[in-house]
């Protein structure tokens, strides 16, 4: 139904300055939500929008989006031809970006045509599947739960919104959706067979089916599952996850050939931490189909799945060469991982950016430049792409160069908030280091408007007061 849920590389911030850094965007979210109180709904918009930018993945800036630009209209919304006017432009723009499948080009043409027209079901659409295409699950989430209330007979996208649901294991959801799904067309098989899943899945809310401890417990108890399922939905279970992996592993027996079950024994072995079992599964299913993406994801997801366990072992014990030793396999596997997923999908841009993430953090200045100047040209990205290639550039001794893309990234954002200081800041050190009375003054210049923003942010005063006294000299 959907492609499979990809891990992002990405890591915590560690630092002052890391590689790579995940941006805290409560504070703005809280402003957002603010202004969306106050019915300055352009204003939210606006925010929202930044938040995006910054975290493509933010569902709750995804959401208030689309609630804001819906309720600007609500007293009055634009009839059919000035909203077919006003998002002409997008649309023909997507229909070039769909020639070439540049899905981050997408979604960047349908959130602006959404903005003019957020009622209008095609463009959420194009825009929800651009997002899972980037592999940006939480926003997808939004974009199809507005949909969902746009089009509440669209059973695909119920249905995607159901699968959405349920890999964050929110069963009630998600039943819901695939119960309204069943409404609409009660033959889709596919829909009862995900009811029944979870049926086996949910948490159990009535006195009587507390103590089931399965399906098969609660069968045997009710002595008919269907009508367990219309009453109760079950909690998942080891005992559960084991009945699966049982069952595929006899399917196996029966179909020894089938790529599909092995793809489907691996993803079960890896939600129940069995990673060695999960990598044999998805080396069997590459063995026997060279060709799938899928079975090849599977297998790095699993390999790094049972890395990063080992790392979380290593570092309960005082072994500090271990936890290091630990950790530099997790990231070259993350590496290679992103290496090998870039290769086979060049037209992803959003792997890109990730990938010259990595490389940066790795210390490969150059093949990190390369990434991230592809990286630059997926609108979600393309502030942080930005800031990023900033840093390489700094780093790899090319002033200007970088002097130029901290100037494009701060330009990029409206208001002077934290992420925009962060660039001003290292915009601000690398003409400070570079030198001369003309770079001093603007570097002096930079600092002050961080300082005259927030007084305390890093050493903005020290640095202010020692470039004060370097220029009066």
């Amino acid at each position: 139904m959907l492609p499979p849920c990809r891990k992002s590389a990405s890591g915590p911030h560690l630092g002052p300055t890391p590689i790579n850094t995940l941006v805290d965007v409560s504070k703005y979210l809280e402003r957002a939500d603010n202004e969306a109180r106050r019915k300055n709904f352009d204003g939210a918009i606006d925010l929202y929008s930044e938040i995006l930018r910054l975290d493509p993945d933010c569902g709750e800036a995804r959401r208030g989006f689309l609630v804001s630009a819906s309720r600007k209209y609500e007293k009055g919304y634009p009839n059919a031809f000035l909203a077919g006017i006003g998002t002409l432009a997008p649309r023909v723009g997507v229909l070039f970006a769909s020639l070439f499948k540049a899905h981050g080009a997408i979604a960047g043409l349908c959130e602006g045509a959404i903005r003019k027209d957020p009622r209008n079901v095609a463009l959420n659409l194009k825009l929800g599947h651009a997002l899972l295409a980037l592999n940006l699950r939480k926003s997808a989430e939004a974009v199809f739960a507005a949909i969902a209330e746009l089009a509440p007979d669209d059973t695909s996208s119920l249905k995607i919104l159901g699968q959405l649901l349920y890999e964050q294991k929110r069963y009630d959801e998600s039943m819901t959706c695939f119960e309204r799904v069943l409404k609409v067309n009660p033959r889709d098989q596919e829909a009862a067979k995900m009811r029944k899943n979870l049926a086996a899945e949910g948490a159990i809310a009535q006195a009587g089916f507390k103590d089931a401890k399965s399906a098969r417990d609660l069968a045997k108890n009710q002595k008919d599952l269907t009508d367990s399922e219309r009453r109760q939905r079950l909690s998942k279970t080891t005992e559960d996850l084991a009945d699966a992996i049982t069952e595929l592993e006899r399917a196996l027996e029966q179909e020894p050939e089938n790529v599909t079950l092995m793809i489907k024994l691996g993803r079960a072995k890896l939600d129940a931490s069995d990673y060695d079992g999960a990598v044999d599964a998805f080396l069997d299913a590459s063995r026997r189909d060279g060709t799938s993406e899928e079975a090849k994801d599977g297998l790095g997801d699993a390999r790094l799945a049972r890395a990063k366990r080992n790392l979380d072992l290593a570092k309960t014990s005082a072994n500090a060469d271990d936890v290091a030793r630990r950790s530099r396999e997790v990231a070259s596997l993350e590496l290679d991982e992103l290496r090998r997923r870039s290769d086979a999908r060049p037209t992803d841009l959003g792997l890109r950016f990730r990938l010259g993430k990595a490389l940066l953090e790795a210390g490969d200045t150059d093949e990190a430049i390369k990434s991230l100047q592809q990286g630059i040209k997926d609108p979600r990205n393309r502030i942080s792409a930005l800031h990023l290639l900033g840093r390489a550039f700094a780093e790899s001794g090319s002033l200007d160069l970088a002097i130029k893309q901290y100037t494009e990234a701060a330009e990029a954002i409206p208001s002077l908030n934290g992420p925009k200081m962060e660039i001003l800041y290292e915009l601000a050190s690398t003409l400070e280091r570079q030198g001369g009375p003309e770079r001093l003054q603007r570097a002096l210049s930079t600092f002050e408007q961080i300082y005259e923003a927030d007084i305390g942010f890093r050493d903005v005063r020290a640095k202010v007061d020692g470039i004060r006294k370097r220029v009066a000299t």
